[in-house]
């Protein structure tokens, strides 16, 4: 490292005679002819991307577009499947309701078939069972 007494910081640059001189005035520039051939390729190149981000565009607004109506089309077909299915439901209900037997109706509302998880509810299953054929019986 230099001792401070040889150090240069920039306050100590020389300063600058003026501007930079253009670099046509070095005998650095393009020529017209090539100049404006490259502006034309530049512009060509512009005007391709423009046509592909529209194309992109269009097409992307179409997908979306078929996609929309798919997603609206399956929810319409669960909505019908799910008011057929609750019809059938609510007239089995109304047709266990009209029974005499007060069990067979318990029994009709609870799920006999249905995984209970941690509760044990053999006991209860039987029961109700016995209920039913009971009332049946009697």
């Amino acid at each position: 490292m230099l001792p401070p007494s040889r150090r240069m910081d920039l306050m100590d640059a020389p300063a600058e005679d003026g501007q930079m001189p253009a670099p046509t005035d070095l005998g650095l520039g393009m020529e017209t002819g090539k100049m404006a051939a490259f502006d034309a390729q530049v512009a060509a190149r512009l005007q391709a991307e423009t046509a592909r981000v529209a194309q992109n565009q269009a097409a992307a607004k179409t997908a979306l577009e078929k996609l929309d109506a798919e997603r609206q089309a399956k929810l319409h077909a669960a909505m019908q499947a799910n008011r057929e299915k609750e019809q059938v439901k609510m007239e089995q209900v109304a047709a266990d309701a009209e029974s005499n037997n007060a069990w067979a109706r318990v029994v009709s509302l609870v799920d006999m078939q249905a995984d209970a998880g941690a509760a044990d509810t053999a006991r209860m299953r039987q029961v109700f069972i016995q209920m039913q054929n009971a009332k049946a019986a009697a």
